[in-house]
């Protein structure tokens, strides 16, 4: 029902044709009603507002969805489910912000009005998002809200690299944890970074094991070196570090000592035998210098370790340690390797290791010890050593807490390391030596690991500001800037400006230092990894043969040859010539089977990643993503591609010939494998994808009963129907038609390209038509011109998508509508900066989603 004494005049429709101003004149007049306010539950504070929202609206807004949208999407019309007409009142009216979401989406996209229908002009589009994003989207949010806060888990690959630069040790994070669940398509999405019980055990765990490997257990030990394995010369078996029974041999390896004194000789001998007996035995000798340190006879066994170990004054100076093997039964007797027998027994060389001098004098301190500690050794004075003890653990905790640590947490930190004064004074220092202080410095490194403060990004506001917005303080900051580029923690120079508070002063020239850094290959590696859907090439299901249209009579010839001619590098002399088609056939076949072996996906991932981290830290254009004259190919991807004239396994920037359809990411393997089915193309996955990560305009879900493709398959007369023929049967239906529009072009625009990502003319014998009209009205013939669309005209919403979804990799949460004013912001910096990619870094760390919090209430402002 309307709201009675409505005084609002219905805007001029007279651009409208009489059948359609008939057709939308009441739906106008309710809208028109919906402005006329009620005074219940409006104070009198609000009013200025709300009659400056309503008159904005009547006087701007109402005309152009009257002139443009009412005939589809009112008066009983709604045209995709959609509807405009249902607001009872502007509160209504307002609060319906997805909606409006949908309203801004289509119509920035040229998707809305459809393509034939009277088109907004581009100042009256202007007009109706700046009205949605300025009033709908911010009628409930300051514009330096930055929006929810989150409290974010290091995912796995941001432990890994934080234990790595705090630690100095690789840490497997994939072996040891699950993986992380994903939120808007990144895994550092806080919602998705929940913790259980037995994660928190693993974290657990996980801290002993990375401290028993870092953490020196004394500061001084005896040096040691490995002889490894590689490094001895073996007679008869020059490429191996097996030798076998068979044979005499010998390995040697030399090396040298630098003093004269008492060396540790641990000499590692590994046996191994066959699964099935075999009778060989042999005299295993082990000489240092001349001296025999060992001497015994071995036989078969399924592995039997054994280990010599010897203390030997050596002079300064080149000495040799050998293996001596001398076999003592017959040749006859059963043993050897030759090619077609099947039992061995060998002995396995392994790391000699040399521990020395022996003299505490000549000890040095352990590999890594200055990453902890910083004297030589601990003071031997009680309160000194307790002093210092405290200074390590708190220098510590700086760096794994990304910022200053709390001197009630330190004081229990101290408890725990078993420091407490009660525990050092209770003995001198001689009678603790069998927990050394390194040890318990250990003790306390492994209770931070295992601290929530280490596992989470706890951030602070700045202090100073007294904003219910505030910004973060430096030390924050810091570590959101160094998890957004580095995807770790902040090294020593961020911590030492956010201490000075000169972070923020400095942030163009850090940002250009932190992009200059290897470290910055990681927001290549996990942005675009997740973003292009890079890391799935290697794993994605295809079956080669079937996605190049090899016909099952040619699998069939297969499992026949296999039998037949599989191994031979040639055909036999005396082949027929049935006989030598069939083995040429069957090599071809057995190629294009390796068309997308492990290398081939290997190298798509990594061009891929080199096309945008040269668009990155060369500071070019953000379109060449999509469409450049140049790719990053070696010989082997070249090859693949066709494309000719490149040699080396290095992948490098080359020049694409004239005509060449590649160019950008749409045409590497990545996009073109993860968007295929295992034994086909699937223009749909292509399409969607496009929406997606390209031009930022998602196609709603399918229906629950909408057919597969190949059930149009079975509707169809035509034998082996191209996949444009399956698609345009499928969109015939009506349920289908609307959203297939969308994306449907976008797809088959890619079908020259194959499920591995090789070029084909023709699929089944016809010529493949990859031309097409998009849904907001731009036509192409191939996909070189459907580039050229997405990088032109479609070029700003290429830059709002890429900025949508970095945005939401940086703060480590999913957009929401209030975040349409920062992206509105961000998309206006690139286009002033001719889509420069640093300028999308530097207007995404200052916006206030990144730069800002919320501020907590205090108690007494809950209710």
């Amino acid at each position: 029902m309307l709201p009675p004494n409505n005084s609002l005049t219905m805007p001029s429709c007279t651009a409208l044709t009489s059948s359609r101003l008939v057709r939308v004149s009441l739906v106008t007049i309710a809208f028109v009603a919906c402005c006329q306010l009620s005074p219940t539950n409006v104070t009198r504070a609000d009013e200025n507002e709300i009659t400056s929202v309503k008159d904005e609206y009547r006087r701007s807004v109402l005309p152009l969805l009257t002139q443009y949208c009412f005939a589809c999407h009112a008066e009983g019309a709604d045209e995709g489910n959609f509807s405009l007409a249902e607001f009872a009142s502007v509160d209504a009216l307002m609060s319906d912000t997805q909606k409006w979401w949908a309203v801004l989406r289509n119509v920035r996209s040229d998707v809305m009005p459809p393509d034939g229908e009277d088109q907004p002009t581009d100042a009256q589009k202007r007009l109706l998002t700046q009205w949605i994003t300025g009033r709908v989207f911010a009628s409930s949010r300051d514009e330096s809200d930055p929006g929810p806060g989150t409290l974010r888990r290091l995912n796995r690959l941001e432990y890994g690299n934080t234990i790595r630069d705090l630690m100095g040790v690789e840490f497997d994070t994939s072996v040891e944890f699950p993986p992380d669940d994903t939120g808007n398509g990144f895994d550092n999405n806080a919602d998705a970074l929940s913790i259980s019980p037995l994660l928190t055990e693993k974290y657990v765990e996980a801290a002993r094991e990375i401290v028993d490997l870092a953490v020196p257990k004394a500061s001084q030990v005896i040096p040691s070196r490995l002889l490894e394995a590689d490094a001895f010369e073996i007679s008869n078996h020059a490429n191996s570090e097996r030798i076998s029974f068979e044979e005499e041999a010998t390995a040697i390896v030399k090396f040298e000592v630098a003093h004269d004194a008492n060396y540790q000789v641990i000499v590692p001998i590994l046996i191994n035998g066959s699964f099935d007996f075999n009778p060989a035995r042999a005299r295993v000798r082990i000489r240092l210098d001349d001296e025999v340190l060992h001497d015994y006879e071995y036989g078969w066994t399924s592995g039997i370790q054994d280990e010599v170990s010897v203390e030997r004054t050596l002079s300064r100076g080149e000495h040799s340690l050998g293996f001596e093997l001398n076999p003592v039964a017959p040749k006859d007797a059963g043993a050897g390797e030759s090619k077609d027998e099947k039992t061995f027994v060998r002995l396995q060389i392994q790391a000699v290791q040399i521990q020395g001098p022996q003299d505490p004098s000549q000890w040095k301190k352990p590999d890594g010890y200055e990453r902890f500690f910083h004297l030589d050794t601990p003071p031997q004075d009680v309160a000194e050593r307790r002093q210092y003890a405290c200074e390590v653990l708190r220098r510590f905790c700086r760096r794994a807490f990304r910022g200053p640590v709390d001197e009630n947490y330190l004081s229990r930190l101290m408890d725990v390391a078993g420091f407490s004064p009660s525990e050092e004074d209770a003995a001198p220092v001689e009678s603790q030596e069998s927990t050394s202080f390194e040890q318990r410095i250990g003790r306390g490194i492994t209770a931070v690991l295992a601290s929530p403060r280490f596992l989470f990004r706890v951030e602070q506001p700045d202090v100073a500001s007294a904003e219910m917005f505030p910004e973060v303080d430096e030390f924050s900051f810091a570590s959101r800037l160094s998890y957004f580029l580095w995807s770790t923690m902040p090294d020593e120079e961020l911590l030492q400006l956010a201490e000075r508070g000169e972070l923020k002063k400095n942030l163009v020239g850090q940002i250009e230092r932190m992009l200059r850094d290897e470290r910055s290959e990681r927001l290549i590696e996990n942005f675009v990894g997740q973003w292009l859907q890079v890391r799935d090439v290697e794993s994605v299901s295809i079956e080669p043969l079937a996605a190049l249209g090899v016909s099952e009579e040619y699998e069939q010839l297969v499992d026949y040859l296999e039998s037949t001619v599989s191994g031979r590098s040639a055909p036999p002399e005396d082949a027929s010539q049935e006989h030598l088609d069939a083995y040429r056939r069957y090599r071809e076949i057995r190629e294009w089977r390796n068309k997308l072996d492990g290398d081939v996906r290997r190298d798509m991932a990594e061009e891929t990643e080199r096309l945008v981290s040269y668009v990155l830290h060369e500071n070019r254009s953000l379109v060449e993503l999509v469409d450049a004259d140049y790719a990053f190919l070696n010989e082997r991807l070249a090859k693949h591609y066709g494309v000719p004239g490149i040699e080396g396994d290095e992948i490098h920037k080359v020049k694409l010939p004239p005509g060449s359809p590649l160019g950008g990411v749409l045409t590497q393997g990545t996009f073109l494998v993860v968007t295929s089915n295992p034994t086909r193309t699937s223009p749909v996955k292509r399409g969607l994808f496009i929406l997606d990560n390209i031009l930022g305009t998602p196609s709603p879900p399918a229906p629950a009963m909408v057919p597969e493709l190949e059930a149009s398959a079975e509707q169809s007369h035509i034998e082996n129907p191209t996949v444009r023929q399956l698609m345009e049967l499928h969109r015939s239906e009506a349920l289908c038609s609307s959203c297939h529009a969308r994306f449907d072009p976008l797809g088959l625009a890619f079908e020259n390209f194959t499920a591995i990502g090789t070029w084909r003319d023709q699929e089944y014998g016809q010529p493949v038509q990859p031309a097409g009209r998009l849904i907001s009205g731009e036509s192409f013939d191939n996909v070189t011109e459907l580039k050229k669309v997405l990088a032109g005209s479609r070029r700003t919403d290429f830059y709002r998508c890429l900025s949508e979804r970095m945005l939401s990799y940086a703060i480590g949460r999913s957009l929401e509508l209030g975040d349409e004013i920062a992206l509105e912001q961000i998309t206006n910096e690139l286009e002033s900066n001719q889509g420069r990619a640093q300028s999308l870094i530097t207007a995404i760390v200052n916006s206030p989603a990144f730069r800002r919090m919320r501020r907590l209430p205090v108690e007494a402002d809950r209710p």
